[in-house]
């Protein structure tokens, strides 16, 4: 938030900022709080460039529908904001798809450690 270069941040080194965007971001979503999560990533990942699809809880899908209609209705265009729905064979999906560049998770640390860490590791994913 610094702006793009600082000056000697080191001896003899500058520090120039190179904004790129990284491609499609999976968005993984918890139950508990269907709204608030979302926002932590979405915004970031559109800002800089990305794509998201974004999959909400099974439990609470229809949080993720609405914003999803509001964000068309606000001109995002086609394919970049998407939403996909189901269990766990979506969350595979979106882990083992080779066009998905990183993911975002929130849910339980076994998962997150076991399941979303370690196959973002096998693939290569953020």
């Amino acid at each position: 938030m610094m702006g793009y270069n600082l000056e000697d941040i080191a001896t003899g080194i500058d520090e120039y900022l190179i904004r790129q965007p990284i491609g499609v971001f999976g968005l993984i979503c918890p139950f508990n709080f269907p709204f608030m999560v979302f926002i932590w990533f979405a915004p970031y990942a559109l800002a800089t460039g990305n794509c998201i699809v974004m999959k909400p809880s099974s439990e609470v899908p229809l949080t993720q529908s609405k914003v999803a209609e509001l964000v068309e209705e606000a001109g995002i265009p086609s394919g970049v904001w998407n939403v996909v729905n189901r269990g766990r064979t979506v969350v595979s999906g979106l882990l083992d798809n080779p066009d998905i560049n990183g993911i975002c998770f929130v849910g339980s640390t076994p998962t997150g450690k076991n399941v979303v860490y370690k196959r973002c590791g096998e693939t290569g994913k953020k």
